[in-house]
Order: structure tokens, then sequence, then C-alpha cells
């Protein structure tokens, strides 16, 4: 699946079935990323889209060396179960 990162709209989208799920994100005065909302529209959820759409912007994140935040409930619960984890793909 192709997850593409729109810098100047700060958002990470992807496009399946032509249905577009997306991630928002705000850049923080001190350099921080904070996820507003994840969006996966019904005809397309259960397919990992959500998480997908939250390691893009956890490893964006972490190659910019900036701490990730979320106000998003997805997200927020994504970030606790798998952001400690060790990446093994």
């Amino acid at each position: 699946m192709d997850i593409r990162h729109d810098s100047s709209a700060h958002r990470f989208e992807t496009n399946v079935g032509g249905q577009t799920a997306w991630l928002d994100y705000e850049r923080d005065p001190d350099g921080s990323i904070t996820i507003t909302h994840t969006i996966v529209p019904r005809q397309i959820e259960g397919q990992g889209i959500g998480s997908l759409l939250v390691r893009a912007a956890h490893d964006f994140a972490m190659q910019q060396k900036v701490p990730l935040h979320s106000v998003c409930s997805f997200a927020t619960i994504w970030l606790q179960r798998n952001a400690s984890k060790k990446r093994t793909d």
C-alpha cells in the first residue's frame, strides 16, 4: 500500500479502492509532531489502513528525531501498543 506524505498539508494519505484514508498532524513550535485525526472511510475499514498511517507518522517523527504526540484516540492507542516495540520489518 502506497502511503504518501504531503508535508505542506501536514498529512499522510493513501487511496484504496477509490477511497482516500488520511492522517492529519500539526507541527508544534518546538518541532514536535501531534497527530490530530486519523480518518478511514467505512468502505475500507478493517484492512489495517489506520495502523499503516500511524506507523508512517511514527517513522517520520523518528527519522526527524522529534517527539510524537497524539490527540487522536485511534493513534494514541496504536502508539501505546506499538511505538515501543522493535521493528522487525
